[in-house]
């Protein structure tokens, strides 16, 4: 949606990355976490990050963190 009106893609972090743990791998966290990453990495528009706590583990990759 934001590469068909060029909207820039702001992330607000404040991020202790995906949760953990065995009823979280069974819905899917992997998955859209992958998902989420893919998406951010194939947009063409202009991504702004800006870290207003703390932005860890891979909740930082997929808002589109300082690698």
């Amino acid at each position: 949606l934001c590469d068909k009106r060029v909207t820039p893609l702001l992330f607000l972090q404040n991020i202790s990355g995906f949760m953990v743990g065995r009823d979280y791998e069974a819905g899917g966290i992997a998955k859209h976490g992958a998902k989420m990453v893919t998406a951010v990495a194939c947009a063409r528009v202009p991504k702004l990050t800006v870290v207003i706590g703390g932005s860890y583990g891979a909740g930082n990759y997929s808002m589109c963190g300082r690698a």
